[in-house]
C-alpha cells in the first residue's frame, strides 16, 4: 500500500469520526442515522484498503459488492440531508458553500471510486 494511500486513508477516518461526533452536538440526527454513517465509512475503509492488500478482500467473498452497493446507496440516500445542513449555515457565503462542496465531493470520491473498484474485482 502506497504511503500517500496511508496518509489519505488517516485523514478520511478523521474527518469521518470528527463529523460522527460532532454532528449530535449541532443538531441531533437520530442514532440509526449516525450508526449508519459509521458503518458506511468503515465498509468504505475496509474496502479502500482491500484495494492493496487482496487478503482482506477474499473474506468477503461475493459479498464484497453487495457491500458496496449498500454503502454507496446509504451516502447517495443520506447526501441531501448533508447538504441541507451545509447550504443552510447563516455564517458561510454562497461562495464558501460552493466550495465547501467542490471540497467534500473531491475529499470523498477517490475513496468510493478505490472502494468500488476493490469490491467489484
Amino acid at each position: 500500500m502506497p504511503w500517500w494511500t496511508i496518509i489519505y486513508l488517516g485523514l478520511f477516518l478523521v474527518v469521518v469520526v470528527a463529523g460522527t461526533c460532532l454532528e449530535p452536538r449541532e443538531g441531533g440526527d437520530k442514532p440509526a442515522v449516525l450508526v449508519l454513517d459509521a458503518v458506511s465509512a468503515i465498509v468504505c475503509a475496509y474496502l479502500f484498503v482491500s484495494y492493496w492488500v487482496s487478503s482482506w478482500r477474499q473474506p468477503l467473498g461475493a459479498a464484497a459488492p453487495l457491500l458496496f452497493i449498500l454503502t454507496a446507496g446509504w451516502q447517495l440516500f443520506d447526501t441531501p440531508r448533508g447538504l441541507r445542513r451545509v447550504l443552510s449555515d447563516p455564517e458561510l457565503s454562497a461562495r464558501e458553500k460552493r466550495w465547501l462542496l467542490v471540497g467534500i465531493v473531491m475529499f470523498f470520491t477517490p475513496a468510493y471510486i478505490v472502494a468500488g473498484v476493490a469490491a467489484f474485482r
